[in-house]
């Protein structure tokens, strides 16, 4: 029993490590298939309107193109060579014609002159051999390319892996951003709400001791503190509005639409599947 404990341990070590492995097919899902969280919706339209992640999907296109290419180029291993060459055949005929086969126009010669003749023509007489053409085919093999094209496909193989890796790799990141980006659009608009809440009790004071102050029961001191409390406190919701817009200008910069477009999108998204269903 405690031999068979160490072997329980990894397999459970495995199970949990497989399970815990991220599904990156369905970690970004298609646009039109719109999750019900609006951030899913928001990673949809962030990976859809990025044009940057479209080189991902060439990057693997070409990836798998090399691995056909390379697995074809056994073609490239095999050369054909073909020769013309000149074959020796024995002449059945060292007659050398005789005066009746001569035109009347043709000037008798003598045997050297011929021999002169068919030197400067480039034929040379080999005892009654005459030289015809002959072809010759050769196949040639490259063994060494032939041996390494395994180790061609298994490295154009990884590198379709490693785009793939890189592909997975954009949409953490991606969808990583987008969160981040919305949350803090979230979070302006919290931090708005606050001091928005606390710049209207800031006014309030403001009002009544600038009323008392009028009626001389508050002094310019206390008058002066309200007042720089309620400019404080307006300061500081001025600064959240702007910090709200910067945050709506990082999230649509990454979405590629207007975040009030992408709201009403994924309601009517919403409303048209809630209608199939």
């Amino acid at each position: 029993m405690k031999n068979l404990l160490p072997l329980i341990f990894f397999l459970f070590l495995v199970g949990r490590t497989d399970a815990q492995r991220v599904d990156f097919d369905s970690l970004i899902m298609p646009i039109d298939t719109p999750s019900i969280a609006f951030e899913e919706y928001l990673v949809q339209l962030a990976w859809m309107n990025n044009p940057s992640n479209d080189v991902y999907d060439y990057n693997i296109n070409i990836a798998k193109e090399d691995i056909t290419i390379t697995k074809r180029d056994w073609a490239d291993d095999i050369g054909l060579t073909f020769n013309l060459n000149e074959n020796n055949i024995k002449s059945t005929d060292n007659s050398i014609p005789d005066a009746s086969q001569m035109s009347l126009d043709a000037i008798p010669i003598s045997q050297a002159e011929l021999n002169a003749l068919d030197a400067e023509r480039g034929i040379v007489d080999l005892g009654g051999i005459n030289n015809f053409p002959r072809y010759n085919l050769g196949i040639t093999l490259n063994l060494g390319r032939w041996i390494t094209r395994p180790n061609e496909i298994r490295k154009s193989k990884e590198k379709l892996k490693i785009e793939e890796a890189t592909l997975d790799q954009a949409k953490l990141e991606v969808r990583a951003e987008v969160l981040r980006r919305y949350q803090a659009y979230q979070h302006t608009l919290e931090i708005y709400k606050v001091r928005q809440e606390a710049e209207l009790d800031f006014d309030q004071t403001f009002r009544l001791v600038k009323a008392r102050y009028k009626e001389g029961t508050a002094d310019f001191e206390e008058f002066s503190r309200a007042s720089s409390g309620y400019q404080s406190a307006r300061e500081s919701t001025i600064i959240a509005e702007s910090d709200i817009i910067l945050a709506k200008i990082d999230v649509e910069e990454i979405i590629g639409i207007p975040l009030n477009y992408a709201k009403r999108f994924h309601k009517e998204a919403l409303a048209a599947r809630n209608t199939e269903d």
